[in-house]
């Protein structure tokens, strides 16, 4: 009997609806969680063996040891005949290893769940509709049901709970449970006030590739929130997002062109205009403008 697994992230949108999905296709499917730049690789433990079907949603991009480490044991088990399905938004340098994948489908139209219930369950109704609002969500198209469900995911509720919950649902509706909702309350009383936090540290910076906007957002609104909210508020500049006890930032520039040469001094990545960097130190608010300000004065060399 052949044994199922979906592999995916769990922070975002596209990531649980990823689970979701997997769910609705194989009820039972085992989870398994892969974050954005983490040394961890949830297959690592898996038997070299034919009898299994994993299922890679939503990975991003992994530091270069552990995205060789992941080619390495995925090689491995193809070799062995585990069936490894690929289907990710992101322009992922796993597809470029030579890795004989069963189904490799890279596409930046959609998001990654969207491609994956396109093939694995094209006709169920409920899963259609959650990979819907994942496209929305990661294509900045929100609409009122997107909202509340990137809010949830950002509420704090356990994943695995809320990937199960959104898996069984019975109609294309966000009705969820009275424990959901309550974490949907309480998260966006606190939204809301650390979004005037983040409102009062808004400062522009003169650079040779563009005027930049910074802003220094509490925990709580990595990543989307945060991000979305300096973007939304500085439309015609560029921008970056630090995030309280976090070492990482996202970031917005005006053209392709700018991006490219913003990552040409930090390490991140990104797609189109938007991605993240390492900032160079875990941000709070004591070392704020410190960080900042030497983030800046590195892009004023450029």
């Amino acid at each position: 009997m052949t044994k199922n697994y979906i592999i995916a992230p769990t922070h975002d949108v596209d990531s649980l609806v990823s689970h979701a999905v997997g769910e609705i296709w194989q009820p039972g499917v085992e989870h398994r969680s892969l974050e954005y730049k983490a040394e961890n690789i949830p297959f690592e433990d898996l038997s070299v063996r034919g009898d299994q079907h994993i299922v890679i949603s939503d990975l991003g991009n992994s530091d270069s040891d552990t995205n060789a480490r992941m080619v390495e044991l995925l090689g491995n088990l193809r070799v062995a005949g585990t069936i490894v399905d690929f289907y990710d938004q992101h322009n992922w340098p796993i597809k470029k290893t030579g890795i004989a994948f069963d189904t490799y489908i890279s596409r930046d139209d959609i998001s990654s769940a969207e491609i994956m219930a396109r093939e694995l369950v094209p006709d169920n109704q409920i899963a259609m509709y959650l990979a819907g609002l994942a496209t929305l969500d990661d294509y900045n198209r929100p609409n009122p049901q997107s909202e509340n469900l990137k809010d949830i995911v950002n509420s704090g509720f356990p994943s695995d709970r809320l990937y199960l919950e959104l898996a069984r649902l019975e109609q294309s509706e966000l009705i969820l449970s009275h424990d959901a909702q309550t974490a949907l309350s309480s998260y966006r009383h606190k939204r809301d006030e650390a979004l005037e936090t983040l409102a009062v540290s808004y400062k522009t910076h003169e650079t040779p590739i563009g005027t930049f906007a910074t802003g220094f957002a509490p925990a709580i609104l990595y990543m989307k929130p945060g991000h979305r909210a300096i973007r939304d508020d500085h439309p015609n500049e560029n921008m970056i997002c630090f995030y309280g006890d976090l070492q990482n930032v996202t970031f917005r520039t005006q053209t392709p062109e700018q991006m490219t040469r913003l990552l040409s001094i930090f390490k991140g990545g990104g797609r189109d205009t938007e991605g993240g960097f390492d900032p160079g130190a875990v941000v709070n608010e004591e070392n704020y403008t410190d960080v900042r300000d030497d983030v800046i004065d590195k892009i004023r060399t450029l």
